[in-house]
C-alpha cells in the first residue's frame, strides 16, 4: 500500500521551513505530499552514563533471549516425544479418553 518514507527521501528543504510554514505539494513515490511545520522541538541528547547504560541493557537482553532460546532448542532437540495417532483419533471421534 504505502512505502516507507526514510528521512533521506524528505526534501532538504523541509528542514529550513519555519513554525507553520507550508511548503507546496511535493512528489515522491507515485505520491505527493504536503509538509508543515507544526513544532521545532530541541534536540534531545542522552549523558553518556544513561546511554550507556541503556545500551548495555539493550545488549544483555538480547544475549538473554538468545541464550533462552538456545536452551529451548537443546530441550526439543533431547525430548522423548511419541504421538500415539490411535489414542488421538479415539480423542476426536468423541469417545474421550480411557481411564
Amino acid at each position: 500500500m504505502y512505502e516507507a518514507i526514510r528521512s533521506t527521501d524528505i526534501p532538504s528543504e523541509v528542514f529550513d521551513l519555519k513554525k507553520g510554514e507550508v511548503m507546496g505539494a511535493m512528489g515522491l513515490y507515485d505520491y505527493f505530499y504536503i509538509y508543515q511545520m507544526e513544532d521545532i522541538l530541541p534536540s534531545q541528547t542522552k549523558d553518556y552514563e544513561t546511554a550507556k547504560e541503556e545500551i548495555k541493557n539493550h545488549f544483555l537482553n538480547r544475549k538473554k533471549w538468545e541464550r533462552y532460546n538456545a536452551f529451548i532448542k537443546e530441550l526439543k532437540e533431547k525430548a522423548n516425544i511419541k504421538i500415539y495417532n490411535e489414542i488421538l483419533s479415539q480423542e476426536e471421534g468423541g469417545q474421550g479418553p480411557q481411564k
